[in-house]
């Protein structure tokens, strides 16, 4: 009996690498399937990865915040750019891009404010921070919707910033 569960377990991780490593057209698409309904009711689905084609990775976000202190001075903050970080540190930390990239996503202003308390703790002072700001720094690229290959004179690159909100604190 114990010897079947664990053939069961593994032709189940084994069949579940394969459906996830099937190219989807989109998360919507794939979630209909009955077996990745499983797999993202249990965890285990990765959604989709958008780091190849059909749809490539056309953004890359950041964020920067304004630490005001309650003697009036301020601190600035920035995550990683990604334009100007080393292989290595991209390597390092090519998570934080995600996370980074999920606060331009509807419902973020509990991770808005939880950032701001970690900046808020990570600050000298914390009792004399007042005001912390996020904003949101995207570049993206626009790819041509009918699939003609990027020229380097032809494509067109956006830069936005996208205020997330701030937090304020009571003077002591």
């Amino acid at each position: 009996m114990r010897r079947t569960c664990i053939r069961i377990f593994i032709v189940f991780i084994v069949a579940s690498m394969i459906v996830q490593s099937i190219p989807w057209p989109s998360d919507s698409i794939a979630i209909q399937n009955p077996w990745t309904r499983l797999l993202d009711r249990v965890g285990l689905w990765q959604r989709s990865w958008t780091l190849f084609a059909p749809d490539p990775k056309s953004k890359v976000s950041w964020l920067t915040a304004e630490i005001v202190h309650h003697d009036g001075t301020t601190t600035q903050w920035s995550s990683t750019d990604w334009h100007k970080a080393s292989m290595y540190e991209k390597f390092v930390k090519f998570r934080h891009l995600n996370y980074y990239n999920r606060f331009d996503q509807p419902m973020i202003q509990e991770v808005t404010d939880d950032l701001a308390d970690y900046l808020r703790r990570q600050s000298p002072d914390p009792a004399n921070v007042r005001r912390v700001s996020i904003s949101l720094n995207s570049f993206s690229m626009v790819i041509p919707e009918d699939g003609t290959p990027l020229q380097p004179d032809t494509v067109m690159q956006v830069f936005s910033i996208k205020p997330l909100g701030d937090r304020v604190w009571p003077s002591n």
